[in-house]
């Protein structure tokens, strides 16, 4: 599966030229996972140290079948 920003000619590269931070977001079981690693198929990344070439479960559902949120690892 290949999954990228969906822009023509030069946009793309303004958009992530500007962008602090650029995740790619997925679900894995009861999780959902927000990635800033770069690879050859993914444009990820981000500027911020505590973000930088992460992956960082955002939402899981615990034993209860209730969400719990985890934003405040990405905005700390």
């Amino acid at each position: 599966m290949s999954a990228n920003i969906d822009l023509t000619g030069k946009i793309k590269s303004l958009i992530c030229a500007n962008a602090d931070a650029i995740g790619y977001m997925y679900r894995k079981g009861n999780k959902t996972i927000l990635s800033f690693k770069t690879n050859e198929e993914v444009t990820c990344g981000a500027r911020p140290e505590h973000l930088r070439n992460e992956e960082i479960v955002v939402t899981e559902m615990n034993e209860k079948g209730e969400l719990e949120f985890h934003w405040d690892k990405i905005y700390v």
